[in-house]
Parts: structure tokens; sequence; C-alpha cells
């Protein structure tokens, strides 16, 4: 499994997850390094359309959709650094949603 290099990151982030436990998450397709924390989600990919548009939209979101929240987001170079809190639930893409990807997903208010 990967691991940080925290001398890369940005400041703000490194405060944030310095010390803490984690583990590579090798599941996706997108082709960024993605961490998980207890409590946190790191992702650190190149910058690119998909990426910056994932911020614009977490952004715009994040008061109208149960989303993650974004702690800190920051561009250094041609890398992208996402951290984002992590949300209690399965993932969209577990084996029970997969198998089923009609079942309704949310609770209404």
């Amino acid at each position: 499994m990967g691991k940080i290099d925290f001398s890369s990151l940005p400041l703000k982030i490194k405060n944030v997850i310095n010390g803490l436990n984690y583990y590579q998450d090798t599941t996706g397709k997108s082709g960024a390094e993605v961490y998980i924390f207890d409590d946190y989600v790191l992702k650190i990919s190149s910058l690119s359309f998909d990426v910056e548009n994932e911020i614009k939209v977490s952004k715009i979101l994040k008061d109208k959709l149960p989303i993650a929240e974004l702690i800190e987001s920051e561009i250094v170079g041609n890398k992208v650094y996402l951290l984002k809190r992590k949300i209690i639930g399965k993932p969209l893409s577990s084996e029970e949603y997969m198998s089923n990807p009609f079942q309704k997903t949310y609770k209404t208010l």
C-alpha cells in the first residue's frame, strides 16, 4: 500500500491529518491517489477539468444535498489536493446497491 508524502502536502491539509491512521484506497478508477482516514478522505490527483469541476460542484451542493464536506482544497503546480469529511453510510458502489440499482437509497424528511 502507498504512503502519503507528507513533505509535499499543503500545510492546511497536513495540519488536519498529521498523525492520523490511514490506508490507501485502490478501488477507484480515476487514477487519483485516495487515502482513507477515520473521519476524512484525502484525494491527490493531477489537475484536470474533472477535478476543478468536482471542487465547484462540492461548493455549490454543500448546503443542498448530503455530500461529503470539502474541508480543504488546494492546487499546487499540477497537483490537486482535496480533503473531505467522510459521510456515514454505504457507498453507492456497494454490492447491495449495484445488484439492485433502482432501490431507494435515501429517506425523505
